[in-house]
């Protein structure tokens, strides 16, 4: 009798009578040889993508896994500017992928700060601190890290022109290597749980709809925790969590300790609420106010002295800026 031999991870030969007589044999070694193509494909793939990134300047090169491979940084889509979706928009995606979760301050807490899932999973947890750095520099809450989400335009003009305006650290931007930098401090592990938090917190749980959203209505969830968390779940990360109640709930609800090594002292002298109004306002001192407190502060005075006519200031105005009668009470601009 005539054989035919089908080649398998091991050699196995089959009559002809065998194959006819069990079809479920032979789906599954078709079956089972498919499967084989598939892993090859896959392996082999991932190591041209090894022998394409290999550094030889690299000592860590040997550390790397498959895990590595997965993220799609270069596929990300912004979660803020131009090329943004709207925000509801990122929370579907976000809820849709179910690979982001908001968790609340106290939640925060148990999980990972007391050890819970840190400890009894032994799974490698990073929290992401994605203030800009001027404002981590301030005060921050361990264990977040820093990587900030924004970071002060690039554009000088447009940078010095957030200081007049009395902006700490001047106008900002998206940081494009966000993820990249994140990736890095994850030690590129994809599977790992990423936390992020900021001072907002946010939820893709309430977002408005795409037509409030875009009609100057402010939407309390929207916040850059989230924006960067659908960022990481684009580039790969499977367990991203955001805190909903931001920094400000990690401390007064959740009760976690806050460091600060330029106001600490300033910050213990103070009320509660004015230490909340200090942090969480944003109005710390800091050298990059004093240029639109100045500008503001020359305004101000030029206008209180018109509108008294201190030294003829008033009627200078009144002959020289057409508005200027429409608010100053004085005798010229009868």
């Amino acid at each position: 009798m005539r054989t035919i031999t089908i080649p398998t991870t091991t050699t196995t030969t089959t009559t002809t009578t065998e194959l006819l007589t069990t079809p479920t044999r032979r789906r599954n070694i078709i079956a089972r040889r498919r499967r084989i193509l598939r892993r090859t494909t896959r392996t082999d793939a991932r190591r041209r993508r090894r022998d394409d990134d290999y550094d030889p300047d690299d000592d860590d090169d040997d550390d790397d896994d498959d895990a590595t491979t997965t993220l799609t940084m270069v596929k990300v889509r912004p979660g803020q500017g131009k090329d943004a979706p709207t925000f509801p928009e990122m929370c579907e995606y976000l809820v849709g992928s179910g690979r982001c979760e908001g968790i609340s301050p106290k939640e925060f807490k148990t999980r990972y700060y007391d050890g819970g899932e840190t400890t009894t999973k032994k799974k490698k947890v990073t929290c992401v601190d994605v203030r800009q750095p001027l404002e981590f520099s301030e005060w921050r809450v361990p264990p977040f890290e820093s990587c900030p989400y924004q970071i002060p335009s690039k554009n000088a003009f447009r940078r010095m022109s957030g200081y007049a305006l009395s902006i700490k650290g001047g106008l900002k931007e998206r940081d494009e290597a966000f993820v990249e930098k994140c990736a890095e401090m994850t030690g590129k592990d994809v599977d790992s749980t990423v936390v992020v938090c900021d001072l907002k917190g946010g939820s893709i749980r309430n977002a408005q709809s795409s037509e409030t959203s875009n009609r100057g209505v402010i939407d309390r969830s929207d916040s850059f925790a989230v924006r960067a968390c659908y960022e990481l779940v684009q580039a790969g990360f499977a367990d991203v969590k955001f805190v909903e109640g931001g920094f400000p709930g990690l401390i007064d609800d959740a009760g976690l300790p806050y460091e600060s090594e330029k106001y600490m002292d300033l910050l213990r002298g103070q009320s509660d609420s004015n230490r909340k109004l200090l942090m969480y306002a944003k109005l710390l001192p800091d050298p990059t106010i004093l240029p639109g407190i100045a500008i503001q502060g020359g305004v101000f005075l030029i206008l209180g002295l018109a509108f008294y006519n201190v030294g003829g200031i008033g009627d200078f105005l009144a002959e020289n800026v057409p508005a200027a009668c429409s608010f100053l009470p004085i005798q010229s601009c009868s």
